[in-house]
């Protein structure tokens, strides 16, 4: 992976639950780490469900390998893209070793 492709900035946060106190939980959203990565759009179609309908945007985001385990990236966190409003969900990440990069795909529901 060229470096100069690393043109994006990916916000990566992370989920905290805690306790309110009534035998409930608050959850809350926190940045947990800035990196840089390629971000390509696979696609963006309009689903049926039954009776429901929306749109969701998949998208596939590479980063260097070491930067995914130094900042521990895991299916937990949720990502937001530089200049792209709303938060996806990491659905799979693929670790390649030939190469040293981590190919993360996520998605976002409208």
């Amino acid at each position: 992976m060229d470096a100069g492709k690393l043109d994006k900035r990916i916000e990566v946060k992370t989920l905290a639950k805690t306790s309110d106190g009534y035998g409930g939980t608050t959850s809350t959203i926190s940045l947990f780490a800035t990196i840089w990565a390629y971000v390509r759009e696979l696609s963006g179609d309009v689903d049926e469900d039954g009776y429901d309908r929306g749109r969701k945007k998949e998208l596939e985001i590479v980063v260097r390998k070491q930067t995914a385990e130094d900042k521990n990236i895991s299916e937990d966190n949720i990502l937001r893209v530089e200049g792209d409003t709303g938060d996806y969900r990491i659905v799979s990440i693929m670790e390649h070793t030939y190469k040293k990069y981590t190919k993360i795909t996520a998605v976002k529901t409208f």
